[in-house]
């Protein structure tokens, strides 16, 4: 294929497949690509970090978008794809969670506020983010609630984490101290600390282990079984709960 460029220039050759080869091998050439994907969701988590919230999500709305038209041709890259397909809906999901908490606290509805702040403390960060950022918020948000037991649970998985600033050591060590002398939660929430669980992608309650519930095909959202079918709304591709292959992007060979 030839592409036309300035006046009075010659044309500019550019192969449209990517190699020689016929049948199977003799793929398109593609713009997408895992490295730019991958250095998309880079500057989303960056994004995030600077609580630019609304920047950050449109890049992972991005990212969701394009990752079914990535081909990949090693089981490691196949692996790398899924991985950041679950990075995407980790923090897709903090970022409907923080706006559906800021919306609530607006509202004057405090226990729901605390409620959606201790479960966003369950979602799949990174660290930094995970610390500094949403199990802190979490852990004076309960202290000044008066829901010392529940402040103390996310204190205590702060100073479990290695290198965590010293500043923020000293506060979650004051929290927990503190905490222990109260031993009483002012709010009962719809949240147990130790229990595991899935968060339904529409409701946002928790699914205990062991209780029905559908996924999204596609990026693994839960939800109750009571909203299958429905568009996933963590990444506006699938329709909840219906059984498909899932995503592919591997060449057999």
């Amino acid at each position: 294929m030839q592409l036309n460029g300035l006046p009075g220039t010659a044309p500019m050759e550019q192969t449209v497949l990517r190699s020689e080869a016929s049948g199977k091998a003799s793929l398109p050439r593609i713009c997408i690509t895992l490295p730019g994907l991958i250095t998309t969701y880079k500057k989303a988590k960056k994004l995030f970090g600077k609580n630019q919230l609304v920047e950050s999500e449109k890049l992972l709305a991005s990212i969701f978008a394009h990752i079914p038209l990535l081909v990949v041709d090693q089981p490691d890259q196949d692996q790398l794809v899924r991985e950041l397909l679950g990075g995407c809906r980790e923090y897709m999901t903090g970022i409907r969670l923080e706006t559906e908490r800021r919306r609530t606290k607006e509202s004057g509805d405090l226990q729901r506020s605390l409620e959606l702040n201790c479960y966003f403390t369950k979602c799949g960060l990174d660290q930094a983010h995970l610390a500094l950022v949403v199990l802190k918020t979490a852990m004076l948000t309960a202290f000044k609630a008066k829901n010392f037991i529940t402040a103390e649970s996310f204190a205590r998985r702060l100073l479990d984490m290695d290198k965590l600033p010293e500043k923020l050591r000293k506060q979650a060590t004051k929290v927990v101290q503190k905490s222990q002398q109260e031993g009483r939660n002012a709010m009962k929430l719809n949240y147990q600390p130790d229990q595991k669980f899935d968060l339904c992608g529409i409701s946002f309650t928790p699914i205990p282990q062991g209780r029905d519930l559908v996924r999204c095909p596609y990026c693994g959202t839960a939800y109750l079984p009571e909203h299958s079918n429905q568009l996933c709304k963590t990444c506006n591709i699938s329709s909840v709960g219906v059984e498909t292959v899932g995503l592919t992007c591997m060449v057999t060979r």
